[in-house]
């Protein structure tokens, strides 16, 4: 495994314990993991494992 999933794992182990996600249903992350974005361009965010996804969050604020 490389650092950067290391990175992304302790990210991840560290979210479940202490971060609270507005709007989430929490039982979602009981058996996936939060994503970890690493990248962002436009209206486009990548995780740390690649996947691309439409940032339609932050748009309205």
């Amino acid at each position: 495994m490389d650092s950067g999933s290391n990175l992304a794992n302790d990210i991840i182990a560290s979210d479940r314990q202490h971060v609270w996600h507005h709007l989430t249903q929490h039982s979602v992350f009981e058996t996936a993991d939060t994503p970890v974005f690493v990248r962002g361009e436009g209206l486009h965010v990548w995780d740390a494992d690649g996947r691309e996804y439409i940032d339609a969050v932050a748009g309205g604020m």
